[in-house]
């Protein structure tokens, strides 16, 4: 008896498939992996100490970049559907863009505080911070915070929401 998740990954045929995700997902994914692969073959060339402020606010804005060349994406590369009218009822803000933001707020506080002591930083830990900084990133990009409701739902492509 096959488990859900493999059955999610294979087709009729039995052969492998990711259909559950769309191209622009899977090439991503790619670039994710690619982006890791890079962190890992200039690991030597980037810095082995840095503050904690720094690492904050290089990490949020990783997390930052991500999201706008998605949207960029979305907005660009995709194929055009018929607009819908923008929602007007919530005030909604991204996931990723609002841990990105409070990212930047908490490195820059890091470093006006003085918290400049540098930290050691062991060969491999740039492609783990990459990764789990993309990987983040893909994980939360279809969640938004809805704020007059106080809450948390999944809204795929949500560039048509009204923010602010």
């Amino acid at each position: 008896m096959k488990s859900s998740f493999t059955s999610l990954l294979q087709d009729r045929t039995g052969a492998a498939t990711l259909s559950f995700m769309t191209s622009r997902e899977k090439s991503e994914l790619v670039l994710i992996a690619v982006a890791i692969g890079a962190s890992t073959a200039l690991k030597n060339k980037l810095p082995a100490k840095m503050s904690s402020g720094d690492l904050v606010l290089y990490a949020s804005i990783v997390l930052l970049a991500q999201g706008l060349v998605r949207d960029l994406w979305i907005k660009y590369a995709t194929p055009k559907v018929e607009a819908k009218p923008a929602k007007t009822g919530p005030i909604c803000m991204c996931m990723e863009s609002t841990v990105g933001v409070l990212g930047v707020i908490a490195g820059l506080l890091l470093l006006f505080v003085g918290t400049r002591t540098p930290l050691e930083l062991a060969t491999w830990f740039w492609p783990a911070v990459v990764g789990g900084v993309l990987v983040l990133g893909f994980l939360i990009k279809d969640f938004v915070l809805d704020w007059r409701t106080r809450s948390i739902r999944r809204e795929k492509d949500h560039q048509s929401i009204v923010f602010w």
